[in-house]
C-alpha cells in the first residue's frame, strides 16, 4: 500500500489560537496511547493506512482546527479498530471534561477571591 502524503503544508489551529505544522507523528502516538489502553497493538500495516486515510482526508485544506483533525482521526480510527476509535474518544471526552471542570473551579476560586475583596 503506497502512502499518501499531504501536497502542501497544512497547519492546525490549537484551542488557543496558535498554528502548528501538521504532524501524523502526533497523530500516530495518540492513537498508540488509545490502542495501549485497551491492550491493542498496531501493526505497521494499520499505520500506513491510517495515515494514508488521514492524509487523504485533510489534502487540499487549508488550515484546520484541532476539533477537526481529531473527527478526521476518530473516522479513520473506526474504519481500521472499531475498539481503538472508542478508546480514542473515551479519553478525548475524559480530558474535556476535565477541562471544564478545572476551568469551573478556577472560576469559582476567583470569584471567591473577588467577593472577599468588596
Amino acid at each position: 500500500m503506497r502512502v499518501s502524503k499531504v501536497a502542501k503544508d497544512i497547519y492546525v489551529i490549537k484551542r488557543d489560537g496558535t498554528k502548528e505544522l501538521y504532524d501524523f507523528e502526533k497523530i500516530k502516538i495518540a492513537i498508540t496511547k488509545s490502542a495501549d489502553r485497551i491492550n491493542h497493538k498496531f501493526t505497521q500495516k494499520d499505520l500506513k493506512k491510517m495515515k494514508s486515510l488521514v492524509n487523504i482526508e485533510i489534502d487540499g485544506d487549508d488550515d484546520l482546527t484541532v476539533e477537526q483533525l481529531h473527527g478526521i482521526v476518530e473516522k479513520a480510527l473506526n474504519f481500521i479498530n472499531k475498539d481503538v476509535a472508542v478508546s480514542y474518544m473515551n479519553y478525548r471526552n475524559y480530558k474535556k471534561e476535565f477541562e471544564l471542570n478545572m476551568l469551573t473551579d478556577i472560576e469559582s476560586q476567583v470569584n471567591k477571591v473577588l467577593n472577599e475583596v468588596d
